[in-house]
Order: C-alpha cells, then structure tokens, then sequence
C-alpha cells in the first residue's frame, strides 16, 4: 500500500491495470483485482480529464482530408503535428488564421478530419489528454513550465509502458518499427 500510495503521487492518473503493472515491473506479484482493492480502501480514484476539448468554431475553413485511402505503413509517414501532410480535427485552435497562415507559409498540406473521423489523430488525442494532467501541477513561470513539459514527455515516450503498445515505451515501438524498415531496405 505504501509503494502503490507513493505512486499515485507521481501518476494520480494510474487506474488499477496501470498499477497493477507497475506493482509486476518492481518485483510485485499482485493481479488487478487486489491492487483495485487496495486503491478503494485507501481512497485513490483515478483522476484524468474530461472529454469534448474540441469544438469546431462555426466560420473556419474546411480543409480536404488527405489521408482518405492513404496506406500508413511505417514510421515517419504521416505525422499529427509535422510537415509534409498537417492532419488535425477542426477545432478552434488548428482553425485560426494565425495557425494556419503559418502552414501555410511552410508549405504544409493542410488536411482536416471530417464528422466521424476521430479514429486518425486518436493517438495523438490520448496523448493531449495525458498532458493535460500537467494542470494538477502549479508552475513559477514559463520556464519552470516548459522543464516540467519536457520532463512529462521524456517520462511519457521514455518509461511509461502503454497498454495499447504491449506494455512497451512508445520509444521502444518507435525504435522497433525503424529496424524493420532498415532491415527491409
């Protein structure tokens, strides 16, 4: 209880599978069941943001989507937030002029989802849901901030073991996914 309390400190957003397997990785032989009663009886709920971050505002320019028929085969194809193809849902902050008059000024393609396509950035939505627990968090200024960003996404990419990713580092997925290629070439 002592390990599992210490930590929910660090990662209040671990529910009972993601505790139970990092109980496993420290030597722990416990199954999800007993770690969910150990996290009622000391009062730890999971505690995570909620959805609907993404409203569309009315009067934006509606891109085409570009990934229609698109075959994702290997790493670096397709990025949520890099150039080549720009793909994003059409929520207000990928919609506003500034934002996109600096696409366009790089020569990105600009490709926006439709109703019903949520399933293409749904990687990178988790992921900004994740980040948003950094506002548990309070900061001294922007420096002090952009550390603790930083800091959040090494921890994020580097050692949190993802479930949808066989429990592995999206790093070590990454890094896998790159040899199959050379090994292929």
């Amino acid at each position: 209880m002592r390990l599992i309390d210490q930590q929910y400190l660090e990662t209040p957003f671990y529910g009972s599978r993601k505790m139970t397997v990092f109980l496993q990785s420290q030597g722990y032989q416990v199954n999800r069941k007993r770690v969910q009663r150990l996290m009622r009886e000391m009062g730890l709920f999971v505690i995570y943001p909620r959805p609907n971050t993404s409203k569309a505002q009315p009067a934006h320019q509606v891109y085409p989507y570009l990934l229609r028929g698109l075959p994702i085969s290997s790493a670096n194809q397709v990025w949520c937030t890099e150039p080549e193809i720009f793909n994003s849902d059409q929520g207000a902050q990928f919609t506003a002029t500034a934002f996109i008059n600096c696409l366009k000024a790089a020569k990105v393609n600009i490709s926006m989802d439709g109703r019903g396509r949520c399933h293409d950035n749904i990687f990178i939505e988790r992921l900004w849901r994740s980040l948003k627990l950094i506002y548990l968090k309070s900061f001294e200024n922007g420096q002090h901030l952009t550390r603790e960003v930083k800091q959040w996404f090494h921890w994020y990419n580097q050692i949190k073991p993802h479930q949808g990713l066989e429990y592995k580092t999206p790093n070590q997925v990454y890094c896998d996914n790159l040899k199959d290629v050379n090994v292929k070439s």
